[in-house]
C-alpha cells in the first residue's frame, strides 16, 4: 500500500532559529534514514512557501502564488509503500516527531 505524508505550517510563520532548524535537521536525517533502512520511502522532499508557487491553468496562463488561499500550506512530503495502514501510522508518527509538529497521512490511489 502507498500513502503520502505531508507536514504543513502557518502561511507566513517566522522561520525558525538556527538551534530549532538543526535540531530539525538531525531528527529529519535520522527517521529519513530509518526509512530507507526499512525500504519504504519511494520519494520525499522539502516543498518552497506558496508564495513561490504558480498555478498554470489548462490554457498555459500563469497565475502567481499558491492556488489554494489557507491558513496552512504543504512543506514537506513522503511517499511510502507499507504493508499496511498500521505501519503506515507508525511512519507518519515518527515523522510527526522529526518534524516537531502534526503530519496528514493519506492513502494514494493506485
Amino acid at each position: 500500500m502507498r500513502f503520502l505524508v505531508t507536514v504543513h505550517d502557518r502561511v507566513g510563520a517566522p522561520a525558525p532559529s538556527p538551534a530549532r532548524m538543526a535540531d530539525f535537521a538531525a531528527r529529519l536525517h535520522q527517521v529519513t534514514g530509518e526509512l530507507e533502512a526499512a525500504g519504504v520511502l519511494e520519494s520525499a522532499t522539502g516543498l518552497a512557501q506558496g508564495d513561490e508557487a504558480e498555478v498554470i491553468d489548462p490554457e498555459g496562463r500563469v497565475t502567481p502564488g499558491a492556488g489554494v488561499n489557507a491558513t496552512h500550506e504543504p512543506r514537506g512530503l513522503w511517499l511510502l509503500s507499507v504493508e499496511d495502514e498500521s505501519h503506515a501510522r507508525h511512519w507518519a508518527t515518527r515523522l510527526a516527531w522529526a518534524c516537531g509538529a502534526s503530519v496528514e497521512l493519506r492513502p494514494a490511489q493506485t
